[in-house]
């Protein structure tokens, strides 16, 4: 008894979210977003495209497993932080693909082996 009051519950307050969700979208539509959070954007996807590029060169150039294991988990941590990034930037803000800071990425390159670790 108390699954089907649960699912009536659901269904009955599905067109205010959905309402609640348009209204929020349009509102964002209608008043464009301060420069300070745009910069934040891109910011943010700057940093997980750095940390995603330097931990692609740490499993080329690492000799240490515990190092290229990290630099897995960060690969993972932050290809899924970019993502969560463009589903919420607003309409009309575009998060660049790949955006990494080439001097940070320029720095590690050349290092190997222990060097690199």
């Amino acid at each position: 008894m108390t699954a089907i009051a649960a699912v009536s519950c659901c269904l009955c307050l599905s067109p205010i979210v959905a309402s609640a969700q348009t209204q929020a979208a349009s509102t964002t539509a209608a008043n464009p977003l301060a420069q300070v959070h745009k910069d934040f954007v891109q910011a943010a996807s700057m940093s997980s495209s750095t940390e995603i590029d330097a931990s692609k060169l740490v499993t080329s150039n690492s000799s240490d497993k515990d190092v290229k294991s990290f630099a897995h988990h960060m690969m993972l941590d932050h290809t899924k932080l970019t993502l969560q990034l463009k589903m919420a930037a607003p309409h009309g803000i575009e998060v660049p693909k790949d955006n990494s800071d080439t001097s940070i990425l320029d720095a590690l390159r050349p290092l190997k082996g222990k060097a690199f670790d």
